[in-house]
């Protein structure tokens, strides 16, 4: 700890060569000349510059930060509210400091570009050499496993790489409208949605497809939300060629299988399972009910034409989200669509390292990993949560009424993380037969489209998922309980 904190010391005033301090001061004393006008000369300066970390002395971040931050809120900025906006943070530069810097003549517009180009490269240097150390460091850690090395490696890399591409002149929306419209005519398909296909018709244009994001479903025990994820798994796989890995705490790999032979071949699945199926089929029952293992030959044959793509791992206790990133790192380098469906059923129980003082902070703390996972890879990440069976409500019949938010148990970082959530219902007035139910998955959020409640017939016996039609939900559905 005293060893971090010297570091930390050390590294508020660094050392540096040549002019950097002269730069940084001539830089923002003609920023503070330009700043409201916002002219060629502030645009080249902030664009340039995205955040405080290119300039080395403390008072030039805290000055930085101040206009730009005062600029974005659409303050005028001036030496007195910089000042206020600096006390009021808890920041310790002198107000002479900033007087100094308003004070001083501004810069040729060329000698301006000079040095952003200079301190900017500087900068680029700097966080290659901090990202080179804390990959030394993961690798000679010697009290880190070697899942978390690697993963620390590959999130080094991809912090890199993304570093790479957001440095450099930003460009205006009238330079840049052209492409995005590029990349949105080219998004465009006749299927009328963009991400990956799901095999659900409903969910698809509910959702845009799965793309790159967080998706969090909860549900009651018996609602079918792993028999549903696993029936969309198989459908990405066999829609779309992406490589799946379903990362099952609970249900086996034999389990998991068992539910897609039973919905390919149209049998019960406890027949399968308990031997209950006739190998020739002798009888006229057996025949008329399509119960004949060929029923189920002809499933397994099925199955293997995109089963190659799908891998159910048993997870246990030593697979943390380290391990879910190297490996599904592994299977987006083969994927021919350059993605990967990662599944995990469910996330309360993904184990860690960290110790946490309650099931809320290990929550957040997974879904801001999970998040952080789905945008490196650029790939969905979709996750069972465990439920809050007292959020459903109840009506004046006193019938469990349709989720909101607070389904989600411990739904802090769920509410702010998942890009989508939904929670499986069950319609306790629609009565059907004892191997169907009426089940629906009520969108509760969506970070890029509407909410839906999406009407389905679950044959349990069959492991089978079938869409009967959606309705849209308004966003307050999502917030109070409905009285039926």
């Amino acid at each position: 700890m005293k060893d971090f904190e010297k570091r930390l010391d050390d590294a508020k005033e660094p050392e540096v060569d040549g002019h950097q301090h002269e730069w940084e001061a001539a830089i923002l004393s003609t920023l503070a000349k330009h700043i409201n006008q916002v002219d060629a000369i502030a645009l080249n300066i902030i664009g340039n510059l995205r955040g405080d970390s290119y300039f080395l002395r403390t008072d030039h971040r805290d000055i930085y930060s101040a206009m730009r931050i005062l600029h974005d809120k659409g303050d005028h900025v001036d030496a007195t509210t910089v000042k206020e906006w600096i006390a009021s943070a808890g920041m310790t530069t002198k107000t002479e400091d900033v007087d100094a810097i308003f004070n001083a003549e501004a810069a040729s517009e060329g000698q301006v570009r000079t040095y952003v180009d200079r301190i900017t490269s500087r900068g680029k240097i700097r966080q290659a050499r901090e990202m080179v150390a804390d990959t030394m460091a993961a690798l000679d850690d010697p009290e880190a496993n070697a899942d978390e090395a690697v993963a620390r490696v590959q999130s080094i890399a991809f912090d890199m790489s993304r570093t790479r591409r957001i440095i450099g002149e930003v460009q205006s929306d009238a330079d840049a409208v052209d492409d995005l419209v590029e990349r949105l005519k080219n998004n465009a398909s006749d299927q009328g949605f963009v991400g990956l296909n799901t095999g659900f018709n409903h969910l698809n244009h509910v959702i845009n497809g799965l793309n790159a994001g967080l998706y969090v479903f909860a549900g009651s025990p018996s609602s079918g939300k792993t028999t549903y994820l696993k029936q969309l798994s198989d459908q990405v796989a066999e829609c779309t060629s992406t490589p799946v890995l379903f990362f099952s705490f609970e249900q086996s790999r034999d389990e998991l299988m068992v539910k897609t032979l039973g919905r390919l071949s149209g049998i019960n699945t406890r027949d399968i399972v308990k031997g209950r199926v006739e190998s020739k089929a002798r009888t006229v029952a057996n025949i008329q009910a399509g119960k004949s293992w060929k029923n189920v030959e002809w499933a397994v044959e099925k199955y293997k034409k995109f089963g190659h793509l799908v891998k159910v791992i048993e997870a246990d206790h030593e697979t943390t989200v380290d391990r879910i990133r190297i490996t599904a790192q592994a299977a987006k380098q083969q994927s021919p669509t350059g993605k990967v469906l990662i599944v995990i059923d469910y996330l309360q129980i993904i184990p860690t390292d960290e110790a946490f003082g309650s099931i809320r902070e290990k929550v957040d703390y997974l879904c801001s990993a999970l998040r952080r996972l789905a945008r490196d890879l650029d790939s969905p990440v979709v996750a069972i949560s465990s439920v809050n069976r007292s959020s459903y409500g109840k009506g004046k019949s006193g019938k469990i009424g349709k989720p909101t938010m607070d389904a989600f148990k411990e739904s802090g970082g769920i509410e702010f993380a998942a890009d989508v959530a939904g929670a499986f219902w069950t319609d306790p007035d629609e009565e059907l037969d004892v191997h169907q139910r009426a089940v629906s998955l009520v969108i509760l959020k969506n970070r890029n489209g509407e909410l839906a409640e999406i009407q389905t017939t679950f044959h349990a016996d069959k492991a089978e998922f079938k869409e009967k039609g959606s309705v849209s939900r308004d966003y307050t559905d999502s917030l109070k309980g409905e009285e039926l």
